[in-house]
């Protein structure tokens, strides 16, 4: 569903999206994530739209989710062994990581979750 919003807004749903609206302009809402939408003020384009900016919706994981979904790209680094995956401390690139998962993996993050990966990978051998 087309949303907007009359002011430059982000919205963060319950339901893991983020939304950020600039002043007027239509954005793809998908319907799961449309009540929060309207509750923090957008509402519903009506007749036709001639230009609808596309913007990629990242859903954006947490806890025990999000550090599975880290270590196991981790462990697809590990496997590929790609000259850049990793830094020159011998931890993976969070840049690359960012990029696979596609949402950001701080340097922080990284080091607690690949301290658990390394040392199972580890065992593993």
């Amino acid at each position: 569903m087309l949303l907007q919003s009359p002011i430059n807004r982000k919205v963060i749903t319950s339901v893991g999206y983020t939304f950020v609206f600039e002043k007027n302009k239509p954005l793809e809402v998908p319907p799961l994530a449309v009540q929060a939408c309207l509750a923090n003020g957008c509402h519903v384009v009506e007749g036709e739209v001639l230009e609808v900016e596309e913007r990629k919706i990242v859903r954006v994981l947490q806890g025990p989710e999000r550090t599975k979904a880290i270590s196991e790209a981790m462990r697809k680094l590990v496997a590929r062994n790609g000259r850049d995956d990793f830094t020159g401390a011998g931890k993976p690139n969070a840049v690359v990581l960012t990029e696979m998962l596609e949402f950001q993996v701080h340097a922080k993050e990284r080091d607690v979750i690949w301290q658990s990966v390394s040392e199972s990978i580890g065992e593993e051998s």
